[in-house]
C-alpha cells in the first residue's frame, strides 16, 4: 500500500534552493521510500548506508567516497550510520555551490551525535517525515492550519466516523509496517521496533552502557504512561533512582531518535514558555499505546483518562506532520495551553 507523503511536494521544491536537503524522522516512518521516488524521478543516484558493502567504504575513506559521488546529484540513505562523511559533505558543497547537490535521510537528528564535530549552517535545511498522519491514511491533503487561520474550516465537511474506529486508529498508530496487520503482528512489530532503537540506535547519539539501556527502555515505558502530561523531571529521577539532570539528558536522548517530543506551554511572556514545565508527547500514539499495553475496548471501557491522554497525543500528531517549514501559508509554533475551571458557589 503506497500512501503518497504530504512533505513530498516541499522536498522538490527545497532541492531546488539549498546544497543539501536532510529527511529527517523516526525509523520505518517511510524515508527511505521517499527518497528513492524522488531519486527516480530527479535522475538521482541513491546510496544507502544500510548496505554494508557502501558504509565500509565511506567509512574506509570518506572524503573520496563523497568526492566520487559529488559529480553528480544523488541521494545518502541512513546518513547517521556513518557520521565520518559529514566533513566531507561540508567541503564537497563547498567546491560545487550547486542547489540540489545531495538529498540525505536520517533517523537521528545528526547535530545531536556525539560523533559530529562539523555544522552544515547555510548548507543544509531539513524536513521532518513523521509516521503517516490520520489525513494521509485517510487520503486527505487539506492544510488544516491554513484553513485555522484563513477562516475556511468552518466550511469545511468532516468524514463521519464511529468512535470504536477513532480509537481503533489511535491504537495503531501511523507507522507503515502496522497498517492493516493483526494485533498480535503489530505488538510484535512494536516490540522489535523499541528493542532496535534502544539496543542499536542508543549509542549513534551517546555512549551508553548496558545499565543505560536499561533506564532510558524504563523511562520510555513511565513516559508512555504520562503522555500528554506535564514533565516532572524529580518524579521521574525518584521513580528511576537517578539525577533529574540524567533524566532530562535521556528525554534529549530520546527526542533527538525521533520517538518523543517536548511541548512547551504558551504563554504572552516568552521567558514563560522556556522555563515552565513543558508536557510530554510521542510522535506515534500506536507506539505509546504498545508501551502501556493499551487496546481499544479496554481504553474505552475503563480507561477514559488513558484514553483522553491519547485522543491528545493524536491531535498533537495530526498538526506536528504539518509543522515544516513553507509547508503552511503562517509562520507557526506548537505550545499547548493550560487554564482552570473555578468552582461556582450558588
Amino acid at each position: 500500500m503506497y500512501i503518497k507523503r504530504s512533505i513530498t511536494p516541499i522536498v522538490y521544491e527545497l532541492l531546488k534552493d539549498f546544497k543539501i536537503v536532510s529527511i529527517n524522522g523516526p525509523r520505518q516512518s517511510g524515508k527511505t521510500t521517499l527518497s528513492q521516488e524522488v531519486a527516480q524521478e530527479l535522475g538521482m543516484a541513491y546510496y544507502t548506508f544500510d548496505n554494508e558493502s557502501t558504509k565500509t567504504t565511506a567509512q574506509n575513506n570518506p572524503n573520496n567516497f563523497i568526492k566520487q559521488l559529488s559529480s553528480s546529484p544523488c541521494v545518502i540513505d541512513e546518513i547517521q550510520m556513518v557520521p565520518e562523511v559529514v566533513s566531507a559533505l561540508k567541503m564537497s558543497v563547498d567546491e560545487g555551490n550547486k542547489a540540489g547537490m545531495f538529498l540525505l535521510t536520517g533517523s537521528a537528528d545528526l547535530f545531536k551525535m556525539s560523533a559530529i564535530k562539523e555544522s552544515l549552517a547555510g548548507r543544509m535545511v531539513s524536513v521532518s517525515l513523521y509516521p503517516l498522519s490520520f489525513f494521509e491514511l485517510n487520503g486527505k491533503s487539506e492544510n488544516i492550519v491554513d484553513m485555522l487561520f484563513d477562516d475556511t474550516l468552518k466550511n469545511y465537511i468532516f468524514d463521519k466516523r464511529a468512535f470504536s474506529e477513532i480509537v481503533k486508529s489511535i491504537v495503531t498508530g501511523g507507522y507503515p509496517s502496522v497498517q492493516n496487520k493483526s494485533q498480535r503482528s503489530q505488538e510484535s512489530w512494536f516490540e522489535s521496533y523499541i528493542e532496535a532503537r534502544i539496543e542499536k540506535d542508543l549509542s549513534l547519539i551517546k555512549k551508553v552502557s548496558a545499565e543505560n539501556k536499561s533506564e532510558i527502555n524504563k523511562l520510555l515505558r513511565i513516559l508512555a504512561a504520562n503522555t500528554s502530561n506535564l514533565l516532572k523531571y524529580s518524579s521521574l529521577s525518584k521513580h528511576l533512582s537517578i539525577k533529574d539532570v540524567t533524566v532530562k539528558s535521556d528525554i534529549e536522548i530520546l527526542e533527538a531518535l525521533f520517538l518523543v517530543k517536548r511541548v512547551n506551554p504558551y504563554f504572552t511572556n516568552r521567558g514563560k514558555r522556556e522555563i515552565k514545565a513543558p508536557k510530554i508527547q510521542f510522535v506515534d500514539t500506536g507506539l505509546a499505546s504498545h508501551l502501556i499495553d493499551a487496546d481499544p475496548h479496554t481504553l474505552i471501557v475503563s480507561q477514559r483518562e488513558t484514553l483522553g491522554n491519547l485522543v491528545e497525543n493524536f491531535v498533537y500528531g495530526g498538526f506536528k506532520f504539518l509543522d515544516i517549514d513553507g509547508f503552511t501559508n503562517f509562520l507557526w509554533h506548537f505550545f499547548f495551553w493550560r487554564f482552570v475551571f473555578a468552582a461556582l458557589n450558588e
